[in-house]
């Protein structure tokens, strides 16, 4: 009678270890960030001034996350719309804030990107 039990548990074992797993955008390894951790200032910016950008990352990690890259995009992900990008050690279970200042701003709608990984 135990035959049939431990034969149905091996079946959901590995029907359970095919079936995918689903990932979050947010999420890099235990460094979390979204679009509500991102701040933009002044929120009514003037045209030629200037706005600073800040990204807070939490590490839910119980160690460091060592060499986190970030970069920071402006009006799409391409390589000749990088304002920046540079590295960060975040402690373990603990936030860190990184920001960055785009200056001489043009007239119209614009676009912040972000990665990081």
């Amino acid at each position: 009678m135990a035959r049939p039990v431990v034969t149905i548990l091996i079946l959901a074992m590995m029907v359970l270890a095919v079936m995918p797993l689903s990932a979050n955008a947010e999420d890099s390894g235990g460094v979390q960030a979204s679009a509500s951790t991102v701040s933009i200032s002044p929120s009514s910016p003037d045209e030629g001034g200037s706005i600073t950008i800040r990204l807070t990352m939490y590490n839910s990690n119980n160690f460091p996350a060592n060499d986190v890259v970030y970069k920071f995009y402006w009006d799409g992900v391409a390589s000749n719309k990088l304002m920046s990008a540079d590295t960060i050690d975040i402690p373990a279970e603990s936030t860190v804030d990184v920001e960055q200042v785009k200056s001489g701003l043009t007239f119209g709608e614009h676009k912040v990107w972000i990665t990081y990984e």
